[in-house]
């Protein structure tokens, strides 16, 4: 085939259609020079190229497409794609923050490292975010996480806001003590004082006293004493310092801390009811007290109780004893009486 340089004799067409002529040569025929029109080669073209071809996708060795999940990748309206920083799990990790070390739970949501108090110096924070409880009842504000020196502190959306020392396993506890505050459960709330410890549900001290060594083991106990108290049981308060308070919805003391007179050993045989989230104390009531100054109360022993006892094994009370008439009236005539509708006839 002849070459075609000659751009005066034939016109340079930059406007193509359907209807010009190409010359070439003729492959199937002896390569001879032929003219094909524009149409024929365009239909030959869309004819040889697959419809149905797929974009592979990418990989490290494949040139290919990606996918905008619109999480860890965005796309915004001018085709810009853009990265979003992801936190990766990595366990225990040591950090500093605000010049002390400590080693805190690097989790996989930005929660899991947001939100927190700065760590406290050699402590370890363990905790995991969660937040769907905040605003609720019973459930500590932000920040969350171990501020305490030397604190120990596994669970979920738990709030150490101690000075030194606290241990936190659980869910949804809080604490702002002084030192040595021991929490183990759920919506446990530890207040200012030194060495208390909340084991259970929904359990709180509230010294009145630093020096308060207060323990709640249960749900609902409320400790509002100092130097040494217990707490066991359901819906029980003990307000007296240093005693013992265990059973159901005992009768809250509402006399000094120290009186002479306040219970040391409590006995609670109340009623509960079951609100949203915590069983609370219906009927207060006691069967048993020991108080400071030595007197033991049968608090809810009545004559007819005694009297109704089959086994004859029941502690009696001056109570029955006044209703039933004093062993020093009985006739001293050697007879051998009994005492009957208040009067002593002979047996």
């Amino acid at each position: 085939m002849g070459r075609i340089k000659n751009e005066e004799l034939y016109i340079l067409d930059q406007t193509v259609s359907g209807n010009d002529r190409l010359i070439g040569s003729d492959g199937d025929d002896l390569k001879k020079t032929k003219n094909f029109s524009v149409d024929d080669l365009l239909s030959y073209i869309q004819a040889n190229t697959p419809s149905d071809y797929v974009l592979p996708t990418a990989s490290v060795s494949v040139l290919g497409g990606i996918k905008i999940d619109n999480t860890t990748l965005t796309i915004d309206g001018g085709g810009v794609l853009s990265v979003v920083a992801q936190y990766q799990p990595s366990g225990l990790e040591e950090i500093t923050e605000n010049g002390v070390t400590g080693w805190r739970f690097i989790g996989e949501i930005a929660g899991d490292n947001i939100n927190r108090y700065y760590i406290g110096n050699k402590a370890i924070d363990a905790m995991q975010f969660r937040g769907n409880a905040i605003g609720l009842p019973d459930t500590p504000g932000l920040p969350f996480g171990t501020k305490s020196i030397d604190g120990i502190h596994f669970g979920v959306d738990n709030k150490d806001n101690a000075t030194y020392n606290t241990l936190m396993l659980g869910t949804v506890n809080q604490t702002s003590a002084f030192a040595f505050s021991n929490i183990i459960g759920g919506y446990n709330n530890v207040g200012y004082g030194y060495g208390d410890t909340c084991i259970g549900s929904y359990n709180t001290t509230s010294p009145s006293n630093v020096n308060s060594f207060l323990t709640a083991i249960g749900h609902n106990v409320t400790m509002n004493a100092a130097f040494g108290g217990v707490g066991i049981g359901l819906a029980v308060t003990n307000n007296s310092n240093g005693s013992v308070v265990v059973g159901t919805s005992n009768t809250i003391w509402a006399g000094g801390g120290s009186a002479s007179d306040r219970p040391m050993f409590q006995v609670g045989i109340g009623t509960t009811f079951t609100p949203p989230a915590r069983w609370t104390s219906n009927v207060r009531k006691d069967g048993f007290t020991v108080k400071y100054n030595g007197q033991v109360i049968g608090d809810s022993l009545t004559t007819a109780l005694i009297d109704s006892e089959a086994t004859g094994r029941v502690l009696t009370t001056k109570e029955w004893i006044l209703a039933k008439g004093y062993i020093d009236d009985a006739p001293s005539d050697g007879s051998k009486y009994v005492r009957q509708n208040g009067a002593w006839v002979v047996a």
